[in-house]
């Protein structure tokens, strides 16, 4: 068995749906869109969040103080190198921020 030989298991594709090919298809005149409105305009897509006209639940709800800039309040990282981490602790049980610091790591 070669890799262009391979075809999908029976079923496990459908034949993408045909609108807008005659009454008789079951999906012709409206093609699926129903009739007049915002929807059966061409190039029809609302942008996310779009209510209608509503205002938005985005802008509807509070938000955090301060949270235009969340990095800030995020814990800083620092990268240690696990070699040096077990010539530093070759031993110990702990490993903590205190004993790193005192070891110069």
């Amino acid at each position: 068995m070669e890799l262009q030989e391979l075809t999908p298991a029976k079923g496990a594709t459908k034949k993408p749906k045909r609108v807008g090919r005659g009454f008789g298809s079951g999906h012709g005149k409206t093609a699926t869109r129903g009739y007049n409105g915002q929807g059966q305009r061409s190039g029809e897509s609302k942008k996310i969040g779009f209510e209608g006209g509503q205002m938005p639940l985005f802008r509807r709800t509070p938000k955090k103080h301060h949270f235009q800039r969340p990095l800030r309040y995020l814990p800083q990282w620092v990268e240690i190198n696990v070699g040096r981490l077990a010539e530093a602790f070759s031993g110990d049980n702990a490993i903590t921020p205190d004993l790193m610091a005192e070891r110069g790591l």
